[in-house]
Parts: structure tokens; C-alpha cells; sequence
């Protein structure tokens, strides 16, 4: 800062003092002094500041920006009008937003060299005639002679109050421009434009649309818009699974310029984290599908459990007594599902390729087992296993392939209150409900091939082995044969004789109690007995001169 000259007498200094002015001259904010008179000395009550806070000077004509920064004169930037300029110094800042230091503002027309900012504020903002008072801060600079240099700066600004819908997911509701001024090594001036503000996101199988911060990047051939959340704002219930949060999640599209409108599919990148270990998530939101997928190497079943617990709100899962992991997962988030992919290990044994579905009821695996050969007649084929954890009332195959329904209690309970089935009992109401325990259930289905004699026979097997809460283990086995008839005949050795017998609906059912669960396997409802048993229904005929043929229709 210059100091002011010295007075000429100490008769007008004592009756006049120095004030500094400030005007522009050259392209430069000049400085001068004049002399004004002294006013009678008043008793102060509080001293005044020695900083000076605030300054301003307005330009009162409109301008252009080589007229402010000779730098950029006979450059595109010195044909953009500006009008209600002003120059700005604060000496500590005002806001969050507006910081220490000298402030450039002005309105701008939006034509010429920013005609395209115009073209996406009409088409995508729905702006017809926007007017934006733009702002840019320019450094910590008070020495107003020094000549203003563009070294770079950003003009900022924004229209509030939009509700702007945009295809099929967004909505505008506001719209802020950065104009970037950055000279490039060769002397001439470059211009970077983009959009930013807040929109709505809408996703399929989300209650309500996700509020997002956004940026709009003009390209040669298209718009490109980058979404992302708030700091330390998460995504919670992801694609409608509930209790399911994501932080760092990043929307991005582009849309051809060429048609605005058109039907827009978005990427999306997303970290989570499950047993303690990262993931990053990646995935796509268009109108027909969304979806996150993932990997990740090994999980343990401690891991799932505690997954379980924070998708249901603190429901828990006890420990099984298998030691049961998991390797190779591929995760994958959508229409209201968790699903893992991956290979099961039980026991430090391989079982099955198989997926794993967390749910409200507890958790479901399935997959394939690779055929298994006994001797050189029995050939398993086609084998299945799901292990059941907890009561997940979803849908169960029979043993033929048909679907029936399992049903249960809420992970953690006991069986359920049950009023005694003798009415000479001195019981009255239902006995106590024990608590605590989680049941396990595994259910392996598969076609058993068989050569019998001259005959081969396809058996379609499904087996359950149940561990319910506080209760030992049980298994049901349920097979039957594939194909309407057999011929008792066919498995003679000289191909039967004047009896034979036909049968139908052949099945064996095996259990290890006669009171067992069988969860919806035994389609043919036979009786359960304690010991393995071939049940039919039997048809049987008998070869007579006199009579064509009768037939007994039995169940043995």
C-alpha cells in the first residue's frame, strides 16, 4: 500500500487531511489521494477498526473482460457483455461459500461464446431466458494498483426453484454453471463449462426417489452426468432389500446430444464391506432391470449370521454346529434380493457351486453336486442340495420336481405351542414353548439311475436331513419312479410268467422315525415307517383261456 505525501504546510495540515480514492485508468484500478477537511474531534466511544473490511467498486456502463483483465483482451472472452459489475474485497469471510479476499461479479449474457451453455439450459433445464448473476472469487489480493493478471478462474452461479422432470428417472431441482477462464501454454484462452446441483433419482424397488448431488459435463457428442450423495450420506435399503446401506455410491450416464430424451440406462459403482472385508460393488439402473454385483473370496458362516442380523433389524441366528464357508462369492443386489454365488464347503468338504439367499426367515443355500457313481449300476445324476438355516418359508421341490411350501417359526424360536392330541389328558392349554436353538435342514434331490436284470430304472430321489432346535436329527427319504408302469415281468430273468404285476407310482420312503417332517416330499402322502419300505399302487393281471384278463387294484 502507498503511503500519502507529505503536507506542505503545518498550517493546512492542521486543518485538512489526506484521503485515498481508487478509479480506473488502463486497464488498471489506480490510486490518488485528496485533501479534505478536518471535522472538531468528538468524544469516541469504541475505537474504531484498523482493517478495513469491505470494499467495492461497481462499474456503472457494461464492460467486457479484457477491459478488467488486459490479459485476456482480443481473446473470445472479450466479446462476452457483462453488465452490473462490480469488484469486491472482504476481509475475512462472509460465509462458507463466500471466503476472504477480492470478488469478482457480474451478470452475463448467454450467447456467443456461451450460446451452448444457453442450448442445455433451454432443452434440459427448461430455461428459456435464464439470467445468472455469476460470482468468482480471484485470490487474497488488496494492492488495487497492481494490474489484474487471468492466471484462471471460475465463474459460479445458479438458478433455484427448478422441477424440471428428465426421461424416465430424473428430476432438475436446481441448476448451477461453472464457467472456467484457464489461459493454456500458448497464450491464447480456453473455456471449460459444466452444470451442477441437486436432483431426484428414481429407482426401481425404492419407496422414494434418492435426493443427489449432480454434474453435467458438456462432450462432443454427448452429456455426461455424474450423481453421487452428500458427504456421509449412505444409501440405505439398497434396490428395496431392507437394512442393506451403501456410502460412496456414484451414478453415471451419457446421453447422445442428438436426442436428449432418449431412453436413459445408468452405471453405478457402490464400497461396501461383509465379514470385515471390502467390496466394491458395480453395477447398472436402466427401465428394465437394476442390479449391484460384487466379489469377494471367502465368508464364513459367523459372517452371513451377523449380515443376517443387521438385514433384519437385530434378528439373530445361532451357531450351527458344521464349520461352514464359503469361497469364490459373487454377490448380487437386486429387486428386493441378496443373493451370493459361490462354492459351499462343509467340514473342509467341497458339497456344491451353489447360491445363498438372506432373507427376513433366515438363510437358504442351493446349488448343483457333481454326479456321483456307486459301483457300475447306480449312477446319481442331476443331484441338488439346499441347506436350510433358520425357517426360510420359501419354496421347496418335491421328490418328482414339484413345488410345495415349507413353513416354520422366526429364527430363534422353538417349535411352536402345541395342545395335546389326547382327550384323557390332564393337561389344560398348551405346553411351554422352549426357546432359543436354530433349526438346520438340508435337502438334497437328484435322479438315481439303476440296472436291474434287463431293466433300467430312474428313481427321482429327494432326501432331508433335519436338525431341528433342541431336538436330535432326523431324515425323511422320498423316491419315485420315474415313468407310469413297471412290469414285474421285465425284471424276471426269463421275462416274466402267466402272473405278472404292474405298477404304478412306485416309490420308497425311508425315515428314521415314524413321526418326522417331511417338507412336502412324500407327493403320494404314504405312510412313514421306521425302516425303509417300497410302497406302490398296484395293478395286477392274470393270462386265462377262458378269461381275457381281470385286475385287482390294491396298495400293498
Amino acid at each position: 500500500m502507498s503511503s500519502p505525501p507529505p503536507s506542505k504546510t503545518d498550517e493546512a495540515s492542521s486543518s485538512t487531511a489526506k484521503s485515498k480514492r481508487v478509479k480506473f485508468e488502463n486497464g488498471k484500478l489506480v490510486e490518488y489521494w485528496i485533501d479534505v477537511p478536518l471535522k472538531e474531534p468528538k468524544s469516541a466511544t469504541k475505537a474504531a477498526s484498523p482493517l478495513q473490511l469491505f470494499k467495492e467498486f461497481k462499474f456503472e456502463e457494461d464492460i467486457s473482460l479484457g477491459r478488467i483483465f488486459p490479459s485476456l483482451q482480443n481473446t473470445r472472452f472479450d466479446a462476452l457483455v457483462m453488465k452490473n459489475t462490480s469488484m469486491i474485497w472482504l476481509g475475512k469471510d462472509a460465509s462458507a461459500l463466500k471466503k476472504a479476499g477480492l470478488w469478482f461479479e457480474t451478470d452475463v449474457e448467454f450467447r456467443g461464446l456461451l450460446q451452448p451453455a444457453a442450448d442445455i439450459l433451454s432443452e434440459v433445464f427448461g430455461q428459456e431466458h435464464p439470467g445468472i448473476h455469476l460470482s468468482a472469487h480471484l485470490g487474497i489480493q488488496q494492492e488495487w494498483t497492481n494490474e489484474l493478471i487471468a492466471t484462471g478462474f471460475t465463474f459460479r452461479g445458479s438458478i433455484e426453484g427448478i422441477n424440471r422432470e428428465f426421461g424416465e428417472f430424473l428430476t432438475f431441482r436446481n441448476a448451477g454453471i461453472n464457467i472456467d477462464v484457464v489461459p493454456d501454454s500458448a497464450g491464447h484462452t480456453a473455456t471449460l463449462w459444466s452444470f451442477y446441483g441437486k436432483l431426484h433419482l428414481a429407482i426401481p424397488n425404492s419407496v422414494a426417489p434418492l435426493v443427489l448431488n449432480y454434474k453435467l459435463e458438456p462432450k462432443t457428442d454427448s452429456l455426461d452426468i455424474s450423481m453421487a450423495f452428500g458427504e456421509g450420506e449412505l444409501w440405505e435399503s439398497v434396490f428395496g432389500v431392507s437394512g442393506l446401506n451403501l456410502d460412496r455410491v456414484e451414478f453415471i450416464t451419457s446421453i447422445p446430444k442428438s436426442d436428449v430424451k432418449t431412453s436413459m440406462e445408468f452405471s453405478l459403482t457402490a464400497k461396501w464391506s461383509l465379514g470385515g472385508i471390502p467390496v466394491v460393488l458395480s453395477g447398472h439402473v436402466s427401465k428394465a432391470h437394476a442390479s449391484l454385483r460384487g466379489y469377494i473370496e471367502s465368508v464364513s458362516m459367523n459372517d452371513l449370521r451377523q449380515l443376517f442380523a443387521s438385514l433384519t433389524g437385530g434378528k439373530t441366528l445361532n451357531p450351527v454346529e458344521q464349520d461352514v464357508r464359503f469361497s469364490n462369492i459373487t454377490i448380487e443386489i437386486a429387486e428386493g434380493r441378496l443373493m451370493l454365488y459361490g462354492e459351499v464347503w462343509v467340514d473342509s468338504y467341497k458339497v456344491a457351486a451353489a447360491e445363498v439367499l438372506i432373507s427376513v426367515d433366515g438363510i437358504s443355500i442351493s446349488g448343483a453336486v457333481e454326479d456321483l457313481h456307486l459301483g457300475e449300476d447306480i449312477h446319481v445324476e442331476n443331484a441338488k442340495l439346499e441347506f436350510i438355516i433358520g425357517h426360510v418359508g420359501q419354496q421347496l421341490e418335491d421328490g418328482s420336481g414339484n413345488t410345495k411350501i415349507s413353513t416354520g417359526t422366526t429364527p430363534g424360536d422353538g417349535p411352536k405351542d402345541v395342545p395335546s392330541s389326547n382327550p384323557d389328558s390332564k393337561e389344560k392349554g398348551p405346553k411351554t414353548a422352549r426357546t432359543g436353538g436354530t433349526p438346520v435342514v438340508a435337502i438334497i434331490r437328484g435322479v438315481v439311475k439303476m440296472e436291474v436284470g434287463a431293466a433300467s430304472l430312474t428313481f427321482n430321489i429327494a432326501a432331508a436331513i433335519a436338525k431341528p432346535a433342541h431336538e436330535p436329527v432326523s431324515f425323511f427319504v422320498y423316491g419315485q419312479l420315474d415313468g407310469e408302469n413297471l412290469s414285474i415281468g421285465s425284471l424276471l430273468p426269463d421275462g416274466g410268467d402267466l402272473m405278472d404285476l404292474n405298477l404304478r407310482r412306485v416309490a420308497i420312503v425311508a425315515s428314521n422315525a415314524e413321526v418326522v417332517q417331511d417338507y412336502g416330499l412324500n407327493i403320494e402322502h404314504y405312510p412313514i415307517k421306521n425302516a425303509p419300505n417300497i410302497l406302490m399302487r398296484t395293478t395286477f393281471f392274470v393270462e386265462h383261456p377262458t378269461f381275457l384278463s381281470w385286475a385287482l387294484l390294491f396298495q400293498s
